[in-house]
């Protein structure tokens, strides 16, 4: 039997096809060696990165609500001048403007659609929950045509312009002594109560398409959000 050919220094340097280094613990098999190229040490190049750009997102263009705001001013209430009135600001924080004064006070401005006038309720003396003897008066964004909108004791608050412009929802504690919903038509002044008979609703807010209202109720013990039609109908939690 022919004798195992030993490992030369060559041979354990060299290289298998895969470019591996040949172990040097494999056993020696019979078979005669082949000769092998030179080996050579690959020597490491420069380490590289791979960068991945994420493009970024393009910023929204801020679009206008549609349910009002006049011409870039944001309508608030303050006491600024000793007592609550309605005033304009624009939007970057400037350019003050008392756009009422009434010596019973005046909080909760809503706009109108189209930005042209405002519905707000007096007196206002301070932040209540419900105000009672108060009533809804309409005003121009510029502080002109002061026009209170028919009420009936109690007291109306809350005041939310619908988007088509031609309704007004809001609370009132007229005739039950508890807050429920109501829509005034500025058409004719007509008054519809849209809330359940033993709701305790308030803070109504139309949708974009004004189909519905969302407000804050107790119908089932806490205080929750729900939502209705704006005919009063298919009244749910939220």
């Amino acid at each position: 039997n022919a004798s195992p050919t030993p490992l030369t220094t060559q041979d354990a340097s060299a290289t298998n096809p895969s470019g591996s280094p040949v172990d040097p613990s494999l056993t020696p098999t019979s078979s005669p060696t082949q000769p092998q190229p030179p080996s050579t040490t690959p020597t490491p190049g420069p380490a590289t990165e791979t960068v991945v750009v994420v493009p970024e997102e393009p910023s929204p263009t801020p679009t206008a609500t549609p349910l009002g705001g006049g011409g870039g001013d944001i309508a608030f209430a303050s006491d600024r001048s000793g007592t609550t009135q309605i005033w304009l600001m624009g939007i970057d924080g400037t350019d003050f403007q008392q756009l009422t004064d009434i010596p019973e006070g005046a909080c909760q401005p809503n706009w109108s659609p189209d930005g042209r006038r405002l519905v707000f309720i007096s007196p206002c003396r301070s932040n209540e929950a419900l105000y009672r003897g108060s009533g809804l008066f309409l005003v121009n964004a510029d502080g002109s045509d002061l026009t209170p909108l028919p009420n009936v004791p109690g007291g109306d608050f809350d005041p939310a312009w619908s988007p088509s412009g031609d309704q007004i929802a809001f609370a009132s504690v007229r005739n039950t002594g508890r807050p429920r919903l109501y829509l005034i038509n500025l058409e004719d002044n007509s008054t519809d109560v849209i809330s359940y008979p033993y709701s305790y609703d308030r803070q109504p807010a139309w949708s974009p398409d004004g189909a519905q209202l969302a407000f804050v109720t107790t119908q089932k013990g806490p205080v929750q959000i729900w939502t209705m039609n704006a005919d009063g109908s298919d009244q749910q939690v939220f």
